[in-house]
This record gives structure tokens, C-alpha cells and sequence, in this order.
């Protein structure tokens, strides 16, 4: 009876998985719910359903997601996937230096997920501050910052 409970849930996983790649959040929450809410925390997919919900709920704007999704990946051991979804929460919601820290605990357990690597190269790095013994928040570091992003942007034609 556990076995065919799990298939159930694998196949309404699957299912939302499929709905969130095809950009339908709200059908794909519900079946994320469904499966989080079946799967026993004893489950080793519990923290990845846990996650995708938790995901979900945050794109939805929705409360409680961002806690779910740091949960999961605090209780993850294995699945670099649950790094990528609080990666992508973190993101979202604009919480850049959250999100790089989740790819960098992401790569640490899985070091060969290509959507990591694809996240932590697309996000990018930062550049180092021109004055590099003041901090990077230091009122200098921020105007030569600045000033090097202007001249750097393409002129624009008068008129």
C-alpha cells in the first residue's frame, strides 16, 4: 500500500513539474501541495516536494513560501535541486547575496548539477571595489563605481 501511495505521489509530482516548466503556477502549486503534504519527512524526496511548494507559493506571492523553501534546504543532504529552488525564491524576491549563498551550499553537495552551474554563472560575480582598502559600501567605492558604469554605457545620440 506504501508503494503504490508513493506512485501516486511521484505521478502528481511529475505532473507539477510539468505545469511549472510550462509557466502554470497555480496548477502546478496544487499538485506540489499535494505531494509535499503525502510524502512522510522520513520520504527522501520529502525536502524536494517541501521545496518546489515552498517555490511556488513565493512566485505566487504567496505567505510562507520562502520559509518553506529554507527549511528544505537546511534538512537537505542530497539533492541539489532544493538549493536551486531557494536559489531561484531567494532571486525573486531580490535577495541577491541569499541566492548566491544557496548556489554555493547547492554546489557543495552536488558539484556536477548543470542548472547550478548555469544559475551561479548567469547571476555573475561581483566586480571588486576600485578602492580596495575602504569596504565596497563605502560612499568612494560607490561614486567610482558609479562613474566606471557611465563611462562604459554606450553614448546616445543628441536630439
Amino acid at each position: 500500500m506504501v508503494i503504490s501511495g508513493q506512485v501516486v505521489t511521484d505521478t502528481v509530482f511529475q505532473q507539477a513539474l510539468n505545469e511549472y516548466q510550462e509557466g502554470q503556477y497555480l496548477d502546478a502549486l496544487e499538485g506540489f501541495s499535494e505531494a509535499h503534504l503525502n510524502a512522510a519527512r522520513e520520504d527522501s524526496f520529502y525536502n524536494k516536494y517541501l521545496s518546489y511548494h515552498g517555490l511556488m507559493l513565493v512566485l505566487l506571492e504567496r505567505p510562507r513560501g520562502m520559509e518553506m523553501c529554507r527549511n528544505a534546504a537546511a534538512n537537505e543532504q542530497f539533492d541539489g535541486d532544493v538549493f536551486l529552488n531557494l536559489a531561484k525564491a531567494e532571486q525573486y524576491i531580490g535577495n541577491r547575496k541569499g541566492c548566491v549563498q544557496a548556489l554555493q551550499n547547492g554546489l557543495l553537495l552536488a558539484p556536477d548539477n548543470i542548472e547550478l552551474r548555469q544559475m551561479r554563472a548567469e547571476i555573475g560575480t561581483r566586480r571588486k571595489p576600485l578602492l580596495r582598502f575602504l569596504h565596497r559600501d563605502h560612499p568612494v567605492n560607490v561614486m567610482f563605481g558609479k562613474m566606471t558604469y557611465l563611462r562604459q554605457s554606450p553614448q546616445r545620440p543628441a536630439g
